[in-house]
């Protein structure tokens, strides 16, 4: 299957409705997120808004204060991340491709990136084991953009 490109997205996008949460989550994925937090627990209220909690019961916000609960130092690797995910939010079970679909997610937002284990550790490791690492500088984020949640975002 051909992946979409900008102009697939742009034509996508008029067959939605001008303001809408999903016509604003089309341009997204062909322009990337343009909205600029003004704090970490305003980036965190917009990250609430536009990806609410629905049927996986864990959303952005909950991977993020992860990482805050470490102090933001540090890095998890994906299956440390997910049991701590888990136990935090008393989950009984949590998939890892929930886990990785929200974390590329954080990834286009600059809020984490990944990293090979061993360019971290410099420990030799078999595969390729990847590692998040938190974004401390919330100035180089960009998070969804509403119109409606300007009390929380900028336009960058």
């Amino acid at each position: 299957m051909k992946s979409l490109n900008t102009n697939d997205y742009l034509f996508l996008s008029n067959f939605f409705e001008p303001n809408t949460e999903k016509y604003y989550k089309v341009l997204e994925f062909a322009y990337g997120y343009k909205g600029k937090a003004k704090s970490f627990n305003d980036a965190l209220n917009v990250l609430d808004k536009v990806f609410p909690l629905k049927w996986y019961k864990l959303n952005l916000s909950q991977v993020v204060k992860i990482f805050q609960l470490n102090n933001f130092e540090g890095f998890f690797v994906l299956e440390d991340l997910v049991e701590e995910l888990k136990n935090k939010n008393k989950l009984e079970k949590l998939g890892r491709d929930i886990v990785t679909y929200r974390l590329r997610l954080l990834e286009r937002m600059n809020i984490i990136r990944n990293a090979k284990y061993r360019e971290i550790t410099g420990e030799k490791v078999t595969g390729m084991k990847k590692a998040y690492l938190f974004n401390p500088n919330i100035k180089s984020w960009r998070i969804p953009y509403r119109p409606w949640l300007e009390d929380f975002v900028k336009l960058s």
